[in-house]
């Protein structure tokens, strides 16, 4: 004898509360973990590359004066026939 109330297969209230257990949940707490991240990491991920691409327009012109800087001087057939 089974009694009224029993029911045989799960209530809709239990689908849903597993699927939402199971998918929305996850997904929330991926969304809130990358969103923080996001908050917390991105002002020094933007410094860091405005630092790298500054430090690399500084070497750039570095070079340019260094090798700008050197003397110059045309070749003579003379000094070099010793060698």
């Amino acid at each position: 004898m089974t009694p009224q109330c029993y029911e045989p297969y799960p209530s809709l209230g239990l689908v849903v509360f597993v699927i939402s257990m199971v998918c929305i949940l996850p997904a929330a707490f991926l969304a809130i973990c990358v969103t923080a991240f996001l908050v917390i990491f991105f002002p020094c991920i933007i410094y860091q590359v405005i630092t790298a691409i500054c430090s690399e327009r500084e070497r750039t012109q570095l070079k340019e004066r260094v090798i700008n800087g050197i003397k110059k001087m045309e070749y003579d057939e003379v000094k070099f026939s010793d060698c």
